[in-house]
């Protein structure tokens, strides 16, 4: 029984994931915009809905919304504390000595924060945009770099019966 050779011509199942990433990092870029919009409506939507109601009449899941963001970013309303305009109160998520046991309470503007959250979140929205950018570069290049590995140990040749 002769043995004959054939060249290995069998690529890496991973190989089909490296146009995926690409195109994902190409759409990213693209929508960019959009999802900054997307971000910033939604922001402004939520913060509106709690600023045009009174604690009376406003649910605690807006309250709760808007507190969530102005605890994570240490800020206070859109534009600032003015922005509230309620008599000198601003939402207890302004002010430093914020507790989660009331959603709806109040404190007063002289002790918020100064940073407007919208600024604030769009920073916050671009370091994320471009931690995924950097990642998927990473991943890129971590795949074709295993190819090129792999293909450099591979058997040239290999016996087929």
């Amino acid at each position: 029984m002769s043995a004959a050779t054939r060249r290995a011509t069998t690529t890496p199942p991973y190989s089909a994931l490296i146009p995926l990433l690409v195109a994902a990092l190409i759409y990213g870029f693209v929508m960019k915009s959009d999802v900054e919009d997307t971000v910033e409506n939604y922001i402004t939507d939520a913060f509106d809905t709690v600023k045009n109601a009174t604690s009376a009449n406003a649910t605690v899941d807006q309250f709760v919304a808007v507190n969530t963001i102005q605890v994570a970013v240490k800020c206070c309303g859109i534009t600032g504390p003015d922005y509230w305009d309620w008599d000198g109160q601003v939402p207890s998520s302004c002010c430093a000595n914020f507790t989660t046991t009331d959603a709806t309470a109040l404190c007063d503007s002289a002790d918020a924060y100064t940073t407007a959250c919208m600024s604030e979140t769009e920073d916050l929205i671009q370091n994320a945009l471009l931690a995924v950018v950097v990642l998927l570069v990473v991943i890129i290049i971590f795949l074709v770099a295993c190819m090129i590995f792999a293909c450099c140990s591979k058997k040239e040749y290999e016996q087929v019966a």
